[in-house]
């Protein structure tokens, strides 16, 4: 899961996750979770239907985007808040 907000300069990320299934459902149930754990901590007000999570084909896949994703941003600056556990 992640989200970032270019006015704040922030990449809010998780690890990579097993879902059971990569049903639109159970995506959309993972990123609304994903939205209010940031919500809760951060104190910031993410849509909670927001699509903030993507489905990968295998776990290493789902690595490699991981990784591209956090270097990206962080060459451009941005905070990485690692969000956990949610």
């Amino acid at each position: 899961m992640q989200h970032y907000r270019a006015n704040s300069r922030r990449l809010f990320i998780s690890d990579p996750s097993h879902l059971p299934t990569t049903s639109r459902m159970t995506v959309f149930s993972y990123s609304g979770r994903f939205a209010r754990t940031v919500n809760m901590r951060y104190g910031l007000h993410y849509v909670l239907v927001g699509n903030y999570c993507l489905a990968f084909p295998t776990p290493r896949r789902a690595a490699i985007a991981h990784a591209d994703m956090i270097a990206h941003l962080a060459d451009q600056n941005f905070q990485i808040v690692t969000v956990g556990i949610f």
